[in-house]
Formats: structure tokens, sequence, C-alpha cells
């Protein structure tokens, strides 16, 4: 899951980013309207959580704005009242949820998930690709009915290859999802992950090529390996 949180202020922020941080969620942080708006149409995020009240411009105005140059992350707005109206028009301009400020920090974290998952096609907090099962609120993963032993970053790789059930996940996104644009090793490092997960799901019974390197784009995981014709392998 990695965040973009618009927060002007430094103690929220703060708060914030602890939070996330405690469920291993890499964020970036904007302290305004016009940098969300870049972070938010360079950089592909899972969800963002802006503040009702910017420095710069409303947030109403920064969410058409989003919504008009093609962002489709989901939006969650930090409201510090629970106005009707005010609600209404954040939905009116494409903002996903609305929540208190003081909402319980539980309760923001399940929302955070449930419209993440929503927004990937998953209802349920548990993906099942064929004999793969990963439970996001548990932040497990079985194979054949047997649990896969992960390291953190391990987990973090292949819950995001999960959510995005075949598609294929560039390097890049994965260093970000993984790093958090901080300190990022080379992009080796994702073909040794890879590796790792690819060994650890064939000594639980599952076909390596579930798990497909797609030479010069990146990484997807599927119920089943795509046909002979497409242009991939095992890394």
């Amino acid at each position: 899951m990695r965040i973009l949180i618009i927060q002007p202020k430094p103690r929220a922020a703060r708060q914030l980013t602890e939070l996330m941080a405690g469920e291993g969620w890499p964020l970036r942080i904007a302290e305004n309207g016009a940098d969300g708006l870049q972070l938010a149409h360079l950089d592909e995020y899972d969800i963002v959580l802006l503040d009702a009240e910017l420095p710069d411009l409303s947030s109403l105005d920064l969410i058409r704005r989003m919504r008009s140059a093609g962002v489709a992350t989901p939006i969650i707005v930090l409201s510090g009242d629970n106005d009707v109206d005010r609600r209404i028009r954040a939905f009116a301009a494409g903002a996903d949820d609305v929540v208190l400020r003081l909402v319980d920090p539980g309760e923001l974290l399940a929302r955070i998930a449930a419209i993440s998952r929503r927004a990937h096609g998953h209802a349920s907090s548990v993906i099942n690709i064929g004999a793969i099962s990963v439970d996001i609120d548990r932040q497990t993963v079985e194979a054949n009915g047997r649990p896969l032993r992960l390291t953190g970053k391990e987990y973090a790789l292949f819950e995001l290859l999960a959510v995005r059930n075949g598609a294929v996940v560039s390097c890049g996104t994965i260093l970000d999802h993984l790093y958090g644009g901080l300190d990022e090793p080379d992009t080796d490092v994702v073909s040794v992950f890879i590796c790792r997960l690819r060994r650890k799901l064939t000594q639980a019974g599952v076909p390596a090529g579930v798990l497909q390197t797609v030479w010069g784009r990146g990484f997807s995981l599927r119920a089943s390996p795509p046909p002979a014709s497409r242009l991939t392998r095992a890394a």
C-alpha cells in the first residue's frame, strides 16, 4: 500500500506518518495542494489522503484538478467537521470517502485498505490466485493451503503483485512500493526478491511460471502462465 498524504499541518502529518509506518506502508508527504497535485500526477499511489484545509487552494479544487489530469487514485478527505453539504460537494468533486480528522486510527486504516481493494477490483480482504491465497488484513500468504514464511519486504512485494493480479508491475513501481523513494537499492534487488518468492512457491507445490518475469517491463502474478507466444520467461 503506497500512500500520498497531502497535509499542511506538521503535527498531523507526523501522526499520520507514524500510523502508516506501523503498517509498513511507504508514503510521500506534500505540504500544499500544488505539490500534492504534482506528486499524484507523476507517481503511482494506492490512496491519496487529503486534508480538507490547504494553504494554497481549496481541497475541492485540488480533487477536480486531479481528476481532470487523469489521476484515478482513490482520494480520502480528512475533514474537521461532519457537515453534510461539504461531504456531498467532496463526493461530487471526485472524492471516494470523507472522514473526520479525529477518526479512530484503526477505522482509518480499515477504510484505506477497503477502498484500495475495491479500486483494484477486490471486494474481500482475501485475494485468491489459483492455489495462492493472500489475506491483506492478516498480511499472510498461503499456497496449496500451506503458509508461506515471508520477510516483510517479500510480503509487501507479493501483496503488490496479488492486488494487481495479472497486471505487469515495473521494477520502478516495486522499488517505490518497497522503499518509498528513499535510499532505493539497485533494481537487481527486485530480481533477488522474485527468485526467493519463486523458490518458496515451488517448495509449496506452486508452478514457478505463476510468478512471471516480463522482460523489459516487470513482473506479474497470475493463476496460470501466459501462452508460450508471450515474450516471458522465469528470471
